[in-house]
């Protein structure tokens, strides 16, 4: 299959996977933007436990102490920095915390940053996880949108890059999705298949073309 085939099929894949992940989180999506819109700022540490909470129950961030977490992030200058996209603050909230397991470094929080950063403005930062990680790596070995280099996960821990990264796929593609929003949950559902296609959502199997993921998974 040539490239140009790939990129096609792609494009048609990723809007149908997007669909699919409407179809089947769009009730755990409102939930989540409610309480960011409830909660817009980041001074009240029980404000932002909220919003900690909500994440976790709904994405399994794993943050286990969050009222440390809380705290850290209200010394920070969150209301500053969110609404102007500033990619600082993912890097700040993902270190400095503190939160570490007994006798262990303290965890980077670096999927828990994007995602806390996305809700509150969901066109500046995209959200990052194993699954959107697992899609982009495989599509980079099969499209030139990188000029043909591989992208690694280490990389891809670097904000600005996952940034860079998919506003050139969205090019590459010719997506005229605003923000970050769509494309994140496209790249998401795309990579559970990607992943392990039995225990991907049956709807979002349904939206991914088989031969295309054979190719990306060869």
């Amino acid at each position: 299959m040539s490239a140009a085939e790939i990129s096609t099929r792609l494009r048609k894949c990723l809007s149908a996977c997007a669909n699919a992940f409407d179809s089947l989180y769009s009730l755990h999506d409102g939930v989540v933007a409610s309480v960011f819109r409830t909660y817009p700022r980041n001074r009240k540490q029980d404000e932002v436990e909220v919003k900690i909470n909500t994440l976790n129950g709904f994405y399994q961030t794993r943050i286990w102490d969050v009222g440390r977490v809380a705290r850290h992030i209200v010394r920070l200058d969150m209301d500053r920095l969110l609404p102007r996209g500033d990619l600082t603050a993912v890097d700040l909230i993902r270190k400095g915390h503190g939160m570490a397991a007994k006798g262990r470094k303290e965890s980077d929080l670096y999927s828990f940053a994007t995602k806390y950063c996305h809700w509150h403005q969901e066109s500046l930062y995209p959200m990052y996880d194993r699954y959107v990680s697992i899609a982009l790596r495989r599509i980079a070995r099969r499209i030139p949108w990188q000029n043909g280099r591989r992208v690694s996960d280490e990389e891809l821990g670097d904000i600005l890059f996952l940034v860079q990264t998919i506003n050139a796929l969205k090019v590459e593609l010719s997506l005229a999705w605003p923000g970050f929003k769509r494309i994140d949950q496209a790249l998401w559902a795309l990579g559970t298949v990607l992943d392990d296609r039995r225990t991907a959502d049956r709807e979002v199997r349904r939206a991914v073309d088989s031969q295309l993921t054979r190719v990306l998974n060869g």
